[in-house]
C-alpha cells in the first residue's frame, strides 16, 4: 500500500474516532448535566420548603383533625411557597390521608399505599419525573415536564408529615437545553479545530514528506531504468533533503562509473585492435630495415642515395617506435610496488630522453620517498617530460618539483611552451587524442593510467601547462 494511502487511511481512522469520541463525549456530558441540574431543583426546593415549613408549621397541623383550619393553614403556607416552579401541593399526615389539596374531592381520604409516600415516611426525598398528558389541575396546564417531590417535615427529630409538591421543569429543561448547546457547540468547535488542524498536517505531510518521497521514488525508477542525467530538487525535511542529496550523488557517482566502464571497454576494444595491428607491423618492419641494410649495401656509394637512405631509416625508426608505444599501452604488466627515492625515479626517466640545449631543465633539490612500481612511474614521468620538450619551440624552460607533507606528495612538471587550447584541454588523456601529426596520442594516456594504479590523480592547468600528480603518502 502507497504512503499517501496509509497516511490518508490513518487520519481518516483519526477523524472518526474523533467524531464518535465528540458525540459520546456530548452524550455522557449531557447526561451529567441533566442528572446535576435535576438534583440541584430537588434540593433547592426541597430546602426552601422545609425551611418554610419549620418557621411557620408545627406538629399539629399533620394530623388527621379540623379540616377547615388545616386548609387554611397550608393555603397560607402554599403562598409563601409559591414560585413559577412550585404549581401545586399535597400534604399528606403520617397514616397516609390528605390533609390539604387543592382538589377537595381527595381531601380526608387514606392512602396509605401509595410506594412514593410510604418511601418518603423513611425520612427519604422522593422525586419521580411525569408527563402531564392529562393534568390533574388547571395549574398543570400549558406546562411541560412535572416533577413529583415528596418532601418529609422533620421536626424533633422525626417525621411529621409528608409535603408532595408538582414542580414544573420548563426552566430547568430550557436551562438543560441551553447548556447542552453550548456543551454540543464547543465540541462541534473543538472537532472542527482538529479537524482543520488534521487537514493541515495532512497536507503539510503529503508536500513535504509524501510528495517528495514520491518523486524520489519516481526518480529511482528513473535511475534503474539508465536515465542517469537527473537532478533531484532538495525538498521536504531536512533527512528527505538529505535523501536527495544522497540520490544525487549516487546518479553522478552512476554516470562516472558508467562513463569510466564505456571507456574502459573502449579502451579494450582499442587495445585488442591496436596490439593486433602492432603485431602484424612488427614482423613486416623487421624484414624492412633488414632489406634496407642490405640494399645499403649494393647501392650506397653514392651521397643523394645515402641521404635518402638515412630518410628512410629514421621514418622506419619513428614507425617502430610509435608500434612499441602502441604495445606497450596496451600490454598490463603487474605492478611491482617497493619504496622508491624520488630522485632515483627522476635519473631513470631522463635515459632515454634527448632534450636540446636551447631548453633548460630544473631539476628538484629535495627528495621524497613513495610507495610505486619505479619503472612504470619512471616512464610516466619520461611521457610527461618529453610531452614538454615538444611543447616548446625554441628556447624555454621545464620544471620538475616534488612535494611531501602530511596529506601526500605532489609531483609538477611546468614548461614555458604556448600552452593547451582550452578545447583540448579535456581531452588530453583521452587514447588517442593528439595535434601532432606524427604522434599516438597514448602517452598522456598510459600516464594517467599509471598514476590511477597507484591511487592517485593527474590534472593539467594551462598556460601555463602544469601537469600536476597527487598521490597518497604510503609507505610498504
Amino acid at each position: 500500500m502507497r504512503l499517501k494511502s496509509q497516511i490518508f487511511i490513518f487520519l481518516a481512522i483519526l477523524v472518526l474516532t474523533l467524531i464518535s469520541s465528540g458525540l459520546l463525549m456530548s452524550f455522557f456530558i449531557s447526561e451529567k448535566i441533566y442528572s446535576e441540574t435535576l438534583q440541584h431543583s430537588i434540593d433547592k426546593n426541597t430546602n426552601f420548603i422545609k425551611m418554610t415549613a419549620e418557621s411557620i408549621l408545627n406538629n399539629n397541623d399533620f394530623t388527621t383533625e379540623n379540616y377547615e383550619q388545616k386548609q387554611i393553614t397550608f393555603f397560607n403556607f402554599f403562598k409563601n411557597i409559591d414560585t413559577s416552579e412550585i404549581l401545586r401541593i399535597k400534604v399528606w399526615s403520617l397514616d397516609g390521608t390528605v390533609i390539604y389539596s387543592d382538589n377537595n374531592n381527595i381531601v380526608g381520604k387514606n392512602f396509605p399505599d401509595n410506594a412514593n409516600f410510604k418511601n418518603s415516611l423513611t425520612g427519604q426525598i422522593i422525586a419521580e419525573i411525569k408527563e402531564p398528558e392529562k393534568p390533574k389541575n388547571i395549574e398543570e396546564k400549558g406546562y411541560g415536564q412535572l416533577m413529583e417531590i415528596y418532601v418529609p417535615i422533620i421536626m424533633d427529630d422525626e417525621v411529621s408529615g409528608i409535603i408532595e409538591t408538582y414542580v414544573s421543569l420548563d426552566r430547568v429543561n430550557e436551562n438543560i437545553s441551553h447548556t447542552n448547546e453550548i456543551v454540543s457547540t464547543i465540541i462541534l468547535i473543538t472537532i472542527i479545530i482538529v479537524f482543520t488542524i488534521l487537514l493541515i498536517i495532512y497536507f503539510l505531510i503529503k508536500k513535504n514528506i509524501i510528495g517528495p518521497i514520491t518523486r524520489l521514488q519516481d526518480y529511482t525508477k528513473q535511475i534503474a531504468k539508465g536515465t542517469l542525467n537527473i537532478h533531484v530538487k532538495p525538498e521536504g525535511s531536512d533527512e528527505i533533503q538529505n535523501l536527495a542529496h544522497d540520490v544525487n550523488k549516487m546518479s553522478k557517482e552512476l554516470i562516472i562509473q558508467r562513463n569510466k566502464l564505456i571507456k574502459n571497454e573502449k579502451l579494450k576494444s582499442i587495445g585488442e585492435v591496436s596490439s593486433k595491428i602492432a603485431h602484424d607491423l612488427r614482423n613486416p618492419l623487421s624484414v624492412i630495415q633488414v632489406s634496407m641494410e642490405n640494399i645499403k649495401m649494393l647501392y650506397g656509394g653514392d651521397e643523394i642515395q645515402i641521404k635518402q637512405f638515412k630518410k628512410i631509416e629514421r621514418s622506419i625508426d619513428r614507425i617502430t617506435h610509435q608500434v612499441e608505444e602502441v604495445l606497450d599501452f596496451v600490454k598490463w604488466l603487474p605492478s611491482e610496488m617497493n619504496n622508491e627515492q624520488m630522485s632515483e625515479i627522476i635519473d631513470e626517466s631522463m635515459d632515454s630522453l634527448n632534450i636540446p640545449d636551447t631548453i633548460k631543465l630544473i631539476l628538484p633539490k629535495n627528495d621524497v620517498q613513495l610507495l610505486c612500481d619505479k619503472k612504470q612511474f619512471a616512464a610516466a614521468l619520461n611521457n610527461l617530460i618529453f610531452n614538454s620538450v615538444q611543447a616548446i619551440h625554441g628556447t624555454g624552460t621545464i620544471e620538475v618539483t616534488v612535494e611531501g607533507n602530511n596529506d601526500g606528495i605532489i609531483i609538477q612538471v611546468k614548461d614555458s611552451g604556448k600552452g593547451i587550447p582550452k578545447e583540448n584541454i579535456n581531452k588530453i588523456f583521452e587514447p588517442l587524442f593528439t595535434t601532432k601529426q606524427q604522434g599516438t596520442g597514448l602517452r598522456l594516456a598510459s600516464v594517467k593510467s599509471t598514476v590511477e594504479s597507484h591511487g592517485g590523480i593527474i590534472s593539467v592547468t594551462s598556460p601555463p601547462t602544469i601537469f600536476t600528480i597527487t598521490l597518497p603518502k604510503t609507505t610498504d
